[in-house]
């Protein structure tokens, strides 16, 4: 057995095996990323069409550690297969380990015994007993009607994001549920258009969801002048409150925010990037005092860097900065403009730029030039 090490970290064990008198190679990662996985069908933009409005609720039952199963009873092994290592990702955005402690991407009744015991696994069968048996799940995500179903006991979590149940069904388009579900379908659709892979579309989820992780973890503890009204009322509800405090005994959530950052990341860039992001919902003294704060935080290229990896490409890099070029408010347009020039000063942020699209290049160059 061989280990193999990435940036000091152990990465893969490779190892030989005999099942049947020839050898096989196996090269197991140890902290699967997003990347290592290519799914064919059932990736996370598809378990957000199969979830629908309840696929919040589904990100949160994972955060709180309840047990999910994905039954399919008319497809493919490799249906539930992937369904379940798609839900386990949400995991590994808190925990690198989720995926290899608490998913089991396949199991029937005799595999019971490998799992039970442990606190919020996911599993993925095509045995309908388990659809019967309702202690062997919290969330139950039906692959074949495209429905998430609730045990009793986790009606709680429903009722804190305003979903109506239905015979254990959750129905209806709750105002969270509804707008976090179709703000991803949007950006998938707009993705699709724009020829994106299903593999990068499936990363744009996973940031999107990151994103949101960071917002409802560390809005409660950001200074008030970065906190836009619209970020008030969103992320500071008795609802969302009422989840934090229910994921307070949940192993995902020690250590928090702390592991949603990077090394010497203020908590306040995921909060202004993200205010950034939904501009179009703030008045003009909230985006001035948004771009100036990322102005004072620009002081060297390992700034950047740190902007940079909370405005990936996969989310539309620049594009919400350069934006703000055309802004009706002049006062928000110069700020803008100095806080690119900031950026471009450094040689990460002069990549960013050029990767920018053409139109926002132009509207750039042409600001600059007035200037």
């Amino acid at each position: 057995m061989r280990r193999f090490t990435t940036s000091g970290r152990q990465a893969n064990v490779s190892c030989a095996v005999l099942p049947f008198g020839t050898s096989h190679s196996l090269h197991i990662p140890l902290f699967p990323e997003m990347y290592d996985f290519v799914f064919s069908r059932y990736g996370l933009e598809q378990m957000v069409e199969v979830c629908g409005a309840s696929f919040w609720t589904v990100v949160m039952v994972i955060l709180l550690e309840k047990r999910v199963v994905v039954l399919s009873r008319q497809g493919l092994a490799n249906d539930v297969c992937e369904a379940a290592l798609s839900l386990g990702l949400i995991g590994n955005l808190l925990d690198p380990h989720f995926v290899t402690k608490k998913v089991f991407p396949y199991t029937s009744v005799n595999g019971l015994s490998h799992f039970c015991s442990v606190p919020g696994y996911i599993v993925g069968t095509l045995n309908p007993i388990f659809e019967m048996q309702h202690t062997w799940w919290d969330v139950l995500c039906d692959l074949d009607n495209k429905c998430v179903v609730l045990a009793p006991e986790c009606n709680s979590i429903s009722q804190c994001n305003g979903t109506g149940i239905v015979g254990g069904k959750t129905s209806g388009w709750a105002t969270q549920d509804a707008q976090f579900a179709k703000d991803i379908l949007s950006k998938v659709y707009q993705m699709k258009v724009m020829r994106k892979s299903l593999q990068e579309r499936n990363h744009m989820i996973c940031l999107m969801l990151e994103e949101y992780f960071a917002l409802m973890i560390m809005v409660g503890e950001a200074p008030d002048h970065i906190l836009s009204r619209f970020m008030q009322t969103n992320f500071l509800t008795p609802s969302l409150a009422r989840l934090r405090a229910l994921a307070q005994g949940s192993s995902l959530f020690s250590g928090m925010p702390g592991r949603l950052l990077l090394p010497g990341e203020d908590p306040s860039l995921i909060i202004a990037v993200a205010t950034l992001r939904r501009a179009s919902n703030c008045d003009e003294m909230e985006l001035i005092r948004i771009l100036n704060h990322l102005l004072s935080f620009l002081c060297s290229s390992k700034e950047v860097i740190l902007l940079l990896r909370r405005m990936p490409l996969a989310l539309g890099g620049l594009n919400p900065l350069a934006s703000q070029l055309l802004h009706t408010s002049p006062l928000v347009r110069q700020a803008a403009l100095e806080l690119m020039r900031r950026v471009e000063v450094f040689p990460p942020g002069r990549d960013a730029i050029a990767a920018m699209n053409s139109f926002f290049c132009m509207v750039y160059e042409s600001a600059s030039r007035d200037a």
